[in-house]
């Protein structure tokens, strides 16, 4: 009959030190983990927000600047000759140059889609790690900016979503009261 193996203690200082660095490895998990949840939650979506409105963007652009070209039409049709040549020229070129917006539009959908995929894959690997990242978070629970005061959440950082700008009246509130 074969012996079996016979464990050998290890003592203290070595199971200790084994101890903390699995408590090292746990917290470097956790780390991750939050890093994670805040693309998933907060930077991907903001990211194809973002994207969504340059698509929208450009599309209002070029809708414009077809309107505008359909006026010069107009125009156009009263002129004769050489004007009315150079004029239907700068329209044809004008209208060519408007299809950046649709392959803008296509390339903006194709990168927004690939964010989705990565959004979701960086979901199912936080799933995994909640409980980690609701461990070890820097932050106390309940912590944050809570404010009575109006321009806490003020953006000044550019462009924004229609329905996130930040309004004039906070914008000069914010300067008269520094």
């Amino acid at each position: 009959m074969p012996e079996e193996p016979v464990l050998e203690d290890v003592g203290a200082p070595e199971s200790e030190r084994w101890l903390a660095e699995a408590d090292d490895q746990s917290r470097a998990i956790g780390s991750l983990a939050i890093g994670m949840m805040n693309l998933r939650q907060a930077e991907i979506p903001n990211a194809i927000e973002q994207l969504d409105d340059i698509v929208r963007g450009t599309e209002a652009a070029a809708n414009q600047i077809m309107d505008a070209c359909t006026t010069l039409e107009a125009v156009m049709a009263n002129l004769s000759g050489e004007p009315a040549q150079r004029v239907g020229d700068a329209l044809t070129k004008i209208y060519e140059a408007c299809g950046f917006q649709d392959l803008a539009g296509q390339r903006i959908t194709h990168v927004t889609k690939t964010l989705g995929l990565i959004e979701g894959k960086l979901s199912e690997l936080t799933s995994r790690f909640a409980i980690l990242a609701c461990d070890f978070s820097d932050e106390p629970e309940g912590s944050g900016t809570v404010s009575d005061d109006a321009l806490v959440n003020v953006r000044l950082d550019g462009p924004q979503h229609p329905e996130d700008a930040t309004d004039q009246a906070s914008v000069d509130r914010l300067f008269h009261e520094s």
